[in-house]
């Protein structure tokens, strides 16, 4: 199976998130008048993940039916596990006493970037994104036992389907989508120039959203350690 090349990134092209790993001070807690604030549990990409990303947004980019899409910074994307929306001091407590219990036991995990999509559909997407043919289990039975420990804290169920994925980039705002690009997406997707990377996954984290003039910031405010053997 062949790929797309990896770009070093430096400096880091946006605000991104930092790997627990690479972090030396705790996550900083919003003001407590800064509540309610926009969150979800995901999973950060590590440095070299980041680096994976940006080649493969470069190759798709210099593609036509790409312009009118919008790239997510490499340092922002990410595994969703769980939307939250806007949440209370009380339920970001909640959320990361969840993610605790429902990260406990939790195993690292290899995501390959193997596979190109769209959603809703390739004809006329939304979003593209770059993910694994096959969700890894562990990655599975993280996402599950963290869904029933948000319900236990009170959250409502996830009534949609897990689907693992990063999302790369996000469709400007058209009435028609361009030509080829469900045909520009499968060559694509077929037209690996270099063997495809395989990220390895080793934390999910309590991540708070803010929509600044420069771009969305993401800030961890609790991070959760995945067993790496």
């Amino acid at each position: 199976m062949r790929c797309w090349p990896a770009k070093k990134i430096l400096p880091p092209d946006a605000p991104a998130m930092i790997p627990a790993s690479a972090r030396k001070a705790a996550p900083v807690s919003p003001r407590r008048d800064a509540w309610p604030v926009r969150a979800f549990i995901g999973i950060p990409l590590p440095a070299e993940g980041q680096e994976a990303v940006a080649g493969l947004q470069d190759y798709l980019r210099a593609l036509p039916p790409f312009s009118e899409f919008r790239w997510v910074p490499p340092g922002n994307v990410h595994i969703t596990l769980r939307f939250l929306g806007d949440i209370s001091g009380d339920e970001a407590a909640a959320a990361s006493t969840a993610l605790a219990s429902g990260s406990a036991g939790g195993r690292a995990f290899s995501f390959p970037l193997d596979r190109l999509g769209a959603f809703p559909r390739a004809e006329n997407p939304s979003v593209l994104w770059a993910g694994p043919m096959e969700p890894p289990p562990a990655l599975v039975s993280l996402a599950e036992n963290l869904q029933s420990a948000l319900v236990r804290a009170g959250f409502p169920a996830e009534e949609r389907p897990f689907r693992p994925h990063l999302t790369l980039a996000r469709r400007r705002r058209k009435k028609h989508p361009p030509r080829g690009l469900a045909a520009a997406l499968r060559e694509a997707d077929e037209a690996r120039p270099g063997p495809c990377p395989v990220l390895r996954m080793s934390e999910a984290a309590l991540i708070q959203s803010d929509l600044r003039p420069g771009g969305v910031v993401y800030t961890p405010l609790h991070t959760a350690i995945l067993i790496d053997e």
